[in-house]
């Protein structure tokens, strides 16, 4: 593959002295030896693949998206964020590292799966099983740090410098379709006493919308731990509203709720209608309607919690609610990695050695490799260096791509101190 001739041209010392097990034709494994090989390895993870970039009249690309092109200092391209700016920092520091002479302190796995994007079955998944039977790796990493929330500006309210949020949990995902049917008709003489499926399945759309998932800010959920962590560094009056929250959590979760759509979504399961599929001519009214509809499911949530929601909120028997539970469309929240750990302050003074911000646990609202990689370690985290703004969060599988050859630069002294 191209990539994998750009990598082993752009990381000799790498290649050369521990060059990568190909796994399943595109995925990639390092092993980097450490200094002491006594201590436990730790995993990096990243991924090769990027999501398609359609070019779009109304939203163009100011550059070819795969292009590479460096521009007054950035550069531009899809997957300049996600994810092939940890690709190449994580192997960019190995090979300073071993340029310099010197080993990492303990043994370093690198880990690139070639299809996340599409769930990771035919990389992440072989890599662990790779892992587990041929490095003899169950539950043997001290900790797993793969893509996830960054270091954002205007993330958490009441605080407008950047904070490093590291993932210590990742939020699941179920996917459930609805259907209607019904006689349908000739759109020349539609029903005047009762509803067609196309009605039907408008209404069980806007009653979904209208009527969340309850949140979560009862004490220990996970979002509440952050607020809780960094309350200290708020000014008033929101620094007595995160140390008090037995008296203000209803009124700062009510906050939280209208911030933006990443803080709502990290106290709450998501509900997001995606597709919807029905009429074929412009004058029949449709006899089948379906809709389909993505859950990112928060980790104080059970799936029947969320089917009996959905049902209860619908309240009509004409909507067949169905969860998808074909393989790849449902997938349980991740068990909660400890944020008082060894690891995590690793990571917290790595942070603040490099960039001097502080550092909070979070929860990962996306889906990465790590969902494979479960029985390998129970401290796994997903952050990755790199700082932005939320508006700039929009890039992630949208136009414009890029990164600063700054940050990418800072990202590379991050890993060389980890």
């Amino acid at each position: 593959a191209r990539l994998h001739i750009f990598l082993q041209n752009s990381f000799e010392d790498v290649y050369r002295q521990y060059p990568p097990t190909v796994i399943n034709q595109y995925s990639l494994l390092f092993k980097i030896r450490g200094q002491d090989e006594t201590k436990k390895p730790i995993l990096l993870c990243s991924h090769l693949d990027v999501v398609p970039a359609p070019m779009n009249n109304e939203f163009p690309w100011i550059r070819d998206p795969f292009s590479g092109d460096i521009i007054d200092g950035m550069i531009h391209g899809r997957g300049a964020i996600d994810n092939k700016h940890n690709v190449v920092s994580q192997l960019g520091a190995i090979n300073e590292i071993l340029c310099a002479g010197k080993l990492p302190k303990r043994t370093v796995y690198i880990a690139l799966g070639h299809d996340e994007e599409i769930g990771g079955n035919e990389g992440a998944a072989k890599i662990a099983q790779h892992l587990k039977e041929e490095e003899g790796m169950s539950e043997g990493i001290e900790f797993i740090l793969d893509e996830g929330t960054m270091m954002i500006s205007g993330a958490i309210p009441g605080i407008n410098e950047p904070v490093a949020i590291v993932g210590c949990v990742e939020k699941g995902h179920i996917s459930v379709e609805l259907t209607v049917k019904g006689p349908g008709g000739h759109s020349s003489t539609p029903p005047i006493d009762e509803d067609n499926p196309l009605k039907i399945m408008s209404k069980a759309i806007v009653a979904l919308e209208s009527n969340p998932v309850p949140a979560h800010f009862e004490k220990g959920s996970a979002f509440r731990n952050t607020l809780e962590d960094i309350a200290g560094e708020l000014s008033f009056p929101l620094n007595v509203l995160c140390s008090n929250f037995w008296l203000f959590g209803p009124i700062f979760k009510h906050i939280l709720l209208r911030a933006n759509s990443g803080a709502a979504a990290s106290i709450r399961t998501t509900t997001c209608v995606t597709i919807m599929s029905g009429g074929e001519k412009l004058n029949v009214i449709p006899s089948d309607v379906k809709a389909y509809i993505n859950h990112r499911v928060h980790p104080a949530d059970t799936f029947d919690d969320i089917l009996l929601h959905n049902s209860r909120v619908i309240n009509d028997r004409r909507v067949k609610i169905r969860l998808m539970d074909e393989a790849g469309f449902v997938v349980p929240p991740s068990p909660i990695s400890d944020f008082r750990s060894k690891s995590f302050d690793l990571i917290r003074s790595t942070v603040n050695k490099n960039f001097g911000f502080g550092t909070v646990p979070g929860v990962m609202v996306g889906n990465t490799d790590t969902r494979w990689y479960w029985d390998l370690s129970k401290q796994i985290y997903r952050f990755s260096p790199v700082e932005l703004t939320i508006q700039e969060t929009k890039m992630f599988h949208g136009v414009n791509e890029k990164i600063s050859a700054k940050a990418l630069t800072s990202m590379i002294d991050f890993y060389k101190d980890l």
